[in-house]
């Protein structure tokens, strides 16, 4: 997140740095129950999965 607020010109991070690097920086990370073999499936199932926990998390004030 820090890396990525740098690059945008900035020596500090945002809430919105991290929910713009949360689902590369996370995807690799879970691990699905699902059975399907299909890699589209499974990173599409796992970004999913990123999205929802960012919009149930409210952003800090």
């Amino acid at each position: 997140t820090q890396a990525w607020a740098l690059i945008n010109g900035r020596d500090f991070a945002t809430p919105q740095d991290v929910r713009e690097v949360a689902e590369p920086v996370l995807s690799h990370r879970l691990i699905s129950k699902s059975r399907s073999f299909n890699l589209i499936h499974i990173a599409e199932e796992r970004k999913k999965i990123i999205q929802d926990i960012l919009q149930r998390v409210p952003i800090p004030r």
